[in-house]
């Protein structure tokens, strides 16, 4: 069976730009399963790169064929200018853009003659549909989240694909929202390298040595964008409440726009002592500081579905979440062990501190979210379609 899918690749392998959409194709594109070869066709790279990525998987980029264009335009006016327009009016997206996403996939179609065409997000989607029009294969499209604010191309496209995969329930009861069918939709989740995130203890000693970190203070941890969306500065605020008998470090690993902002609070409300801004890590290293900690805090107000708290998770971290992102862990969210769920404008800061206090004796690495177990779920689906045609 050969499987076509589409989306963008990070850029530690060529690709423009890294994204968790690029992260998610580029870990599904390394699990080989016996009788499914997999043709990865990435939008943020080109061609000649592309065929350059080692691995048992076939990938494509981008090839600029500005004179093909044409020619179909002349040859196919009115089919063509009807695309265009539901690409501007419907998608709000750039036609000259998504006209070359069609003609780079309707060149791979002809070429590796796919049995199933998988777009991993909604930005190819209608590029897809134009480009299959002549070959009825089936189409899956993988929703990461829905943009409530700005949903006209979720809309406009509900027809296009044959089924659609989720990451969350909450994602799932959105598109069904939107008249997407809900016997045609399922629910994939996504997983974690659990060769690259797994708990070490002597990591764990090594970097809170490091970071001056005795035994007995509670290490709290986010990892991600620092915006607002992803709620590090809200939950900063919060501290000042924790109270002078806890004993604890809040650290945070990446960049954005709320770091200055974050800084400045730090500053000016004396939490110098308290929180650390480690700034980006590399991917191979996150273990360590998974490994760490003792809490992870996801305090997100919005998510599609957060490879971080996966991460956490598959380390044996206990994760505290603000209940706006509730629906969207993939977890059991109702064992207080392992998750504290809580809620900015009524923080109860006593409570926080007793469940966080009290750390695991013994942490062992997960293995079930593994990108090779997601992957399988993927399969499944494959073998399901085909067998309906």
């Amino acid at each position: 069976m050969k499987i076509l899918m589409i989306g963008q690749l990070p850029s530690e392998v060529g690709g423009t730009y890294t994204t968790g959409v690029c992260n998610v194709v580029y870990e599904l594109s390394r699990c080989s399963t016996i009788g499914i070869d997999l043709i990865v066709y990435a939008t943020n790279i080109s061609d000649n790169a592309a065929k350059r990525i080692n691995g048992t998987t076939c990938y494509r980029g981008t090839l600029l064929r500005p004179y093909r264009v044409l020619f179909e335009m002349l040859m196919n006016p009115v089919k063509r200018f009807r695309q265009w327009w539901f690409y501007k009016k419907q998608c709000h997206a750039n036609f000259i853009h998504y006209e070359m996403y069609r003609d780079n996939i309707y060149r791979i179609i002809q070429e590796e003659k796919p049995d199933i065409i998988h777009c991993m997000n909604l930005v190819q989607m209608s590029s897809a549909y134009f480009a299959n029009e002549k070959f009825n294969i089936p189409l899956i499209l993988t929703f990461h989240g829905v943009n409530k604010n700005n949903d006209t191309e979720a809309k406009s496209i509900v027809d296009m694909p044959d089924y659609t995969t989720c990451l969350t329930n909450e994602t799932l009861a959105e598109i069904i929202k939107r008249n997407y069918p809900k016997s045609r939709s399922i629910i994939i989740p996504n997983g974690v390298d659990t060769n690259k995130f797994y708990f070490c203890d002597e990591e764990r000693r090594i970097v809170r040595e490091n970071l001056g970190i005795d035994d007995i203070t509670t290490v709290l941890l986010t990892v991600g964008s620092i915006q607002h969306r992803k709620g590090q500065y809200s939950f900063i605020q919060k501290l000042s409440s924790l109270g002078v008998d806890f004993k604890y470090k809040y650290i945070l690993i990446g960049r954005g726009p709320d770091e200055g902002k974050i800084r400045k609070y730090i500053c000016d409300n004396g939490l110098e002592d308290k929180v650390i801004i480690i700034g980006y890590v590399a991917n191979a290293d996150l273990y360590k500081y998974y490994s760490a900690a003792d809490v992870y805090i996801h305090g997100s107000y919005e998510e599609g579905q957060a490879l971080s708290e996966v991460e956490a998770y598959a380390t044996d971290l206990k994760i505290a979440l603000n209940k706006d992102v509730l629906r969207t862990v993939i977890t059991d969210t109702t064992n207080k062990n392992d998750y504290y769920v809580f809620d900015y404008n009524k923080f109860d800061s006593d409570a926080f501190v007793l469940w966080a206090r009290n750390h695991r004796k013994k942490r062992i690495s997960r293995k079930q979210y593994d990108w090779r177990e997601i992957f399988k779920l993927y399969v499944a689906l494959y073998y399901k379609i085909l067998s309906e045609k």
